[in-house]
């Protein structure tokens, strides 16, 4: 039986965080779909979608997120998301090596497409992040999802 070892999350601007298992407490991703696009090269993109997302992330989990180059000073990632609702996609790394990647549902909140209309993030008063890629679960009640 395959073991989850990591969850990674990358950001619109190609930044990105990495949890262990041991940094979360909770972990939904629900209508799940799978689209195949082949081009006149013959070329085959393989793409997983997820229609929901609800992750709850320990106080464990709040360290310093990679950032780019000649940006600015470095955020811890519970600041970074709660700033910026713009996780793009999710990766499940196993223990066994195999990673399966996921494009979170997207709606663009501002003209440039930067953020996602649907990322809500919520600090418990247990320091529990919580975050919430939906259009149909809510932030204040996503022990639902």
């Amino acid at each position: 039986m395959k073991r989850l070892k990591s969850l990674d999350i990358t950001f619109e601007n190609c930044e990105g965080a990495t949890f262990f298992t041991t940094d979360i407490e909770h972990v939904r991703m629900t209508d799940i779909t799978s689209n195949v696009l082949i081009t006149s090269s013959g070329r085959v993109y393989k793409t997983k979608n997820v229609g929901s997302v609800v992750l709850n992330i320990l106080p464990s989990g709040d360290r310093l997120c990679e950032i780019q180059p000649n940006t600015k000073k470095p955020k811890f990632v519970f600041q970074r998301i709660m700033e910026y609702p713009d996780i793009t996609h999710i990766d499940l790394t196993y223990d066994n090596g195999k990673i399966e990647s996921y494009n979170v549902n997207w709606e663009n909140a501002t003209p440039n497409g930067e953020n996602n209309k649907l990322q809500k993030t919520k600090l418990r008063d247990d320091g529990v992040l919580v975050i919430v890629i939906s259009d149909i679960f809510n932030i204040e009640e996503p022990e639902d999802a």
